[in-house]
């Protein structure tokens, strides 16, 4: 296949939610929608069992606090119809959600941000996918980027033998547009890298806010998981493993700084771990090396000897005599295990 250019179109998943979140806020500034107004004044058919889905508020989608269940989503039998994003509101009108309207807690679910991407289709009566073209990615030169499936994007693998960690193409690709809202961005790590720049160097306190603590130093906000340091240093990510694309996205907003790290291959590649890397190699908080799993030596001996003990007697030998070229952690230890089951 064509190899992956920074101006190739991949499947970002979860990275479409803070870019949703983002052009909620945009049309919140505009005043043609309150993030605390409920969500059956623009969806009327919005409903769920009980009386709780009444009041569910705008900003609960966004912070993922609404109480919808994380309900799993399918690709064998895709929908692009018209109404699909509509048909996801629809689906859950039997269920009830997990808790009541007075209680404040965080479930992800998928369904919040697609729910929203219905929102906003029904507040500028065309489908969300052209409203964010026309008014986040046109302007920002984002000429790559789409909520739709295109034909020229990155295709998904995954690993066939973690011996070798030979590849084959996929035979789902996972995109859904009846989800269009939670993982349907398609995007260019290129065009991403305009998006991160925009939204950092603007005055949009709103987008990098804490809207709910969920322990003493991780928080939500809209889009993001937050995550802070002992030093008060706040990181903002997103990250999402979908159907062979794994991504990452880092903000450090006090510094300016956003990294975002993109793959087409299911495998154990480990994109959270590059990317907080880079960001802290960024942010002066560390360098910039990285060392090779020891597990992926181990299962090359494996693959020519047909045998376990060979690996260990490597593992052995690579730790007294190249230390610091891989990462003999129990994690990289334990991933072999995995591997193999």
């Amino acid at each position: 296949g064509e190899p992956l250019l920074l101006s190739t179109p991949i499947a970002t998943g979860s990275l479409s939610e803070p870019v949703l979140a983002y052009t909620t806020l945009r049309l919140a500034q505009d005043s043609k929608i309150d993030l605390d107004d409920k969500i059956i004044k623009y969806l009327p058919y919005f409903k769920m069992q009980g009386d709780g889905y009444k009041v569910m508020r705008i900003r609960q989608l966004l912070t993922h606090s609404s109480g919808i269940e994380n309900y799993t989503v399918f690709y064998d039998n895709p929908s692009f119809a018209p109404n699909a994003v509509e048909t996801t509101t629809r689906s859950i009108e039997t269920q009830k959600p997990r808790w009541q309207p007075s209680q404040v807690q965080v479930l992800r679910s998928a369904y919040n941000y697609d729910i929203l991407a219905d929102v906003i289709g029904k507040v500028t009566k065309q489908p969300f996918e052209n409203f964010v073209k026309q008014t986040i990615f046109r302007p920002m030169r984002m000429n790559n980027t789409t909520f739709y499936k295109v034909k020229d994007a990155a295709l998904p693998f995954y690993t066939s033998d973690y011996l070798d960690y030979s590849y084959k193409q996929s035979s789902t690709y996972p995109y859904n547009r009846e989800n269009g809202g939670s993982s349907g961005l398609h995007a260019s790590t290129d065009d991403l890298a305009r998006w991160a720049h925009q939204v950092l160097h603007e005055d949009n306190y709103q987008f990098f806010s804490k809207e709910l603590k969920t322990s003493n130093h991780t928080a939500v906000g809209f889009g993001w998981d937050i995550n802070t340091d002992l030093n008060g240093r706040d990181m903002y990510i997103k990250e999402s493993s979908i159907g062979g694309f794994n991504a990452q996205m880092i903000m450090i907003p006090a510094a300016k700084i956003a990294v975002v790290v993109l793959s087409n291959i299911n495998s154990d590649f480990n994109s959270s771990k590059i990317a907080k890397k880079i960001a802290q190699w960024l942010d002066k908080r560390g360098d910039l090396s990285l060392k090779a799993p020891i597990h992926i030596k181990m299962a090359e001996r494996i693959k020519e000897t047909n045998n376990v003990p060979a690996a260990i007697e490597l593992f052995k030998k690579l730790k007294q005599n190249a230390l610091l070229d891989y990462d003999f952690s129990m994690t990289s230890v334990l991933q072999l295990g995995t591997n193999l089951l």
